[in-house]
């Protein structure tokens, strides 16, 4: 049998036939495989067969229509028409020049080199800490925040292989670990922090607030004064910005002055340090009743530093003052009170104590002068057992009492709480001098008292006679 051409045109003309007889009588997938190059991907494994290749193929053109894959991939729709994220920036018009298709279920659709992947091209560039996160780090499926991209992506099963949809805003990634809580409301984190980390907080101002932090203040860190607070209705306890009461100083410090002093620290105080104190204000305008301690007499003309300077103090005679323990290093350490002889030295040396006749200076003294005394010849005839009669009523008090080392002295034998004085010596002439007697010699040396009486030893020769 030859060789016919006719009887190979008929041959060729009948495979149309025979391909179209297959295709009516095969599965819609299997007809698929006889005219595709190959299986889809396991994402696109629901538009295997020749019935779905509209889905992404238009007829009679080549390749894949990009119109046709968006219609399916809408988050990413969005973002284009929106030139925003990774894929604006690619220079591609078309979805299939990036991700290849009928290489089979197991081809990877996305190839993505996380190593080398400039994260800028997404619209976030990664700073600081950020920079050094891996990439689930970040893109994890519970922060999948933008509805569509969650609701598309939850649908394919893919929400563990996303890296779209991730919000931008701090709180939505670091809400489980704000300290802050709901103070600050709905500012952004940004305001304060930075991505270089948590603590620092460099864009924050203090003098912006309420209260601007000046001297001593400035040093402080933040924990010395916002505090970690218990966070009502919740277990975790949060760091308190809002809210802090700073209106006194004694919100934060303590009472140095125990209360003593009502009014505000800053009269006297800065916060320049505690040691700070402006003198001359104070000095000028300070109410000493404030302390307990009214100034009275003497006391109110004398300067601060006689009773709060221990160098002005060491200076002034019959001045011995101590001060209260632990406001020596104060600028104005807190004198001992109690009586007089807590600030003054006794100028009757302990004659009048050790008796038990007077307790209190002011018995005889007041405060606006030591001279002259609040001691008049009725308490000395009432209280003494030699009253003052005729001419001696005129006689000064030292004239009998002469001062002795500075100070008069009033001191006798057998006080008994009475300041009584021995029989008063005569002599035999009144040319004789009193202070050559024997008498007085023997009570200025014996006598516990050690005083020398003078007197008129005329009058009392006379008188004698």
């Amino acid at each position: 049998m030859g060789w016919r051409p006719e009887s190979i045109c008929g041959r060729l003309r009948a495979v149309p036939c025979i391909l179209l007889c297959l295709l009516a009588t095969s599965p819609a997938r299997a007809s698929a495989q006889l005219i595709a190059p190959g299986k889809l991907a396991s994402a696109h494994a629901d538009l295997e067969g020749f019935r779905d290749c509209t889905q992404c193929h238009e007829l009679r053109q080549p390749g894949v229509e990009t119109a046709l894959c968006l219609g399916c991939h809408t988050p990413l729709a969005d973002r284009l028409a929106e030139d925003a994220g990774f894929h604006a920036t690619v220079a591609a018009d078309d979805c299939a020049s990036c991700h290849k298709e009928h290489f089979g279920p197991d081809f990877a659709l996305v190839r993505f080199d996380t190593a080398s992947f400039e994260h800028d091209l997404a619209g976030y560039v990664l700073e600081g800490r950020h920079a050094e996160a891996g990439c689930r780090a970040c893109h994890r499926r519970e922060w999948v925040a933008e509805p569509a991209a969650r609701a598309f992506k939850a649908e394919h099963g893919a929400l563990d292989r996303t890296f779209l949809g991730l919000p931008t805003d701090c709180v939505s990634c670091h809400a489980p670990a704000d300290p802050h809580g709901d103070q600050f409301g709905d500012r952004a984190c940004t305001e304060c922090h930075d991505t270089d980390g948590w603590e620092g907080a460099a864009g924050f101002d203090h003098a912006q607030t309420a209260y601007p932090l000046t001297g001593e203040h400035v040093d402080v860190g933040c924990t010395g004064c916002h505090v970690t607070t218990p966070r009502p209705g919740q277990s975790a306890p949060f760091v308190q910005y809002i809210g802090v009461q700073a209106e006194l100083c004694t919100d934060c410090h303590g009472d140095e002055h125990e209360g003593i002093m009502p009014g505000r620290c800053t009269s006297c105080h800065d916060t320049g340090g505690w040691m700070g104190v402006d003198r001359t204000l104070l000095e000028t305008t300070f109410d000493h009743t404030r302390t307990g301690f009214a100034l009275e007499g003497v006391h109110d003309a004398a300067s601060c530093s006689s009773c709060h300077d221990r160098r002005a103090i060491a200076d002034l005679e019959w001045i011995q003052i101590g001060f209260v323990a632990g406001t020596e290093s104060d600028p104005y350490p807190s004198p001992i009170t109690g009586t007089c002889l807590s600030c003054h030295v006794d100028r009757h040396p302990g004659v009048f104590v050790e008796a038990g006749v007077v307790t209190d200076c002011v018995n005889c003294h007041t405060p606006y002068a030591w001279h002259p005394a609040d001691y008049d010849v009725a308490r000395h005839n009432a209280e003494t057992g030699y009253a003052l009669e005729g001419a001696h009523v005129l006689v000064a008090c030292v004239e009998c009492h002469v001062p002795s080392s500075d100070a008069p002295l009033f001191e006798g034998e057998g006080v008994g709480g009475r300041n009584t004085l021995p029989p008063l010596p005569t002599t035999s002439s009144p040319s004789e001098p009193c202070a050559q007697d024997s008498w007085f010699s023997s009570s200025s040396s014996s006598s516990s008292w050690g005083m020398l009486l003078q007197c008129c030893c005329c009058c009392n020769a006379a008188a004698a006679a």
